[in-house]
């Protein structure tokens, strides 16, 4: 793996850790509640949309994360805006993520694997593929999004 590879990899997990050790419980995570900082989300945030702004992973993931459990991200109504932005990019990139691809990468891919396996179980989806544009319409990526306001 090159350097570039190597370290969007560790900014992915980066991203993930400072967000999930404050989207869960103490008890699940083993992280304690100090270890939480917002700089550390903004700054792997920073980085990975510098490197990949239409990176599908990336934006999925982020996205997810803003939107899921904003507060753990920053300000809430910043990162809601940012993550069904994200959602909504990555809804309308017309590319797959394959769920597999999350396997063997640590506690971000266990979690992410795991949510695309109970995103793609309620999909008509052939494997572990979540199509970006589904006949059906139940793109995970608009479900977790707000409803637009104006």
């Amino acid at each position: 793996m090159d350097s570039g590879c190597k370290d969007r990899e560790n900014r992915l997990r980066l991203l993930f850790l400072s967000w999930y050790c404050c989207s869960e419980p103490i008890e699940s995570t083993g992280l304690p509640d100090d270890a939480r900082d917002d700089q550390i989300f903004e700054s792997a945030f920073r980085y990975l949309g510098e490197i990949g702004p239409a990176n599908p992973e990336f934006l999925f993931v982020a996205g997810y994360m803003a939107s899921f459990v904003p507060f753990c991200c920053g300000d809430t109504q910043r990162w809601t805006e940012t993550g069904r932005e994200c959602l909504i990019r990555f809804s309308n990139g017309g590319e797959t993520l394959n769920w597999v691809d999350f396997e063997g990468r640590g506690a971000y891919g266990q979690y992410f694997a795991t949510l695309g396996g109970v995103i793609g179980s309620t999909r008509s989806c052939p494997g572990s593929q979540l199509a970006k544009r589904p006949s059906s319409g139940n793109d995970p990526a608009l479900l977790l999004a707000p409803a637009p306001t104006r």
